[in-house]
């Protein structure tokens, strides 16, 4: 009996890694500048190689909660990232922070850093573009890693009943 389960934990964990097993991606994030602190997670979609659409924020600037606003809200964001540096383009992705506040984070290629604007009338920026001192994005490990490890070491625990004891 015990050899029929210890098969089937490592079957069961090696083609969970090949399932998707969630339909979005999530990428914690950090930044900051004089004044302004935010950090978090994204949930994003992938659109395409290496780019993801942002769905969802959860994280908090200066104390405040984040809300996502949609792509063209404010700043010609995109609320496109990407897992590879420089994470993102200059449309960048906005939030709102508090009731009456919002940022665009942006990349600025031309200048080879990172930029937020802050606004809290629609389509204007109070306080011009100013320079981000930081900015990291990164992926959070997936669950299908866990089943990877349990796969294997299910196949480890296989191959080791099948030796032969010797003394």
């Amino acid at each position: 009996m015990r050899r029929p389960v210890l098969y089937l934990c490592a079957v069961l964990g090696m083609s969970a890694t090949s399932m998707k097993l969630h339909a979005s991606t999530l990428l914690d994030f950090s930044f900051a500048a004089p004044g302004i602190s935010g950090s978090g997670a994204f949930t994003a979609s992938l659109v395409s190689g290496d780019t993801y659409l942002l769905t969802d924020i959860s994280g908090l600037l200066n104390g405040s909660p984040m809300t996502l606003l949609a792509p063209a809200d404010f700043g010609g964001n995109d609320n496109n990232v990407y897992t590879s540096a420089p994470f993102l383009d200059d449309s960048g992705f906005s939030f709102n922070a508090g009731s009456t506040e919002d940022f665009n984070i942006y990349y600025d290629p031309s200048l080879t850093s990172y930029f937020y604007c802050e606004h809290t009338a629609p389509f204007s920026c109070m306080t011009g573009d100013l320079p981000l001192t930081s900015f990291t994005l990164s992926a959070v490990p997936e669950p299908g890693s866990a089943f990877i490890t349990l796969g294997v070491l299910g196949l480890l625990v296989i191959r080791r009943g099948r030796r032969p004891f010797s003394n």
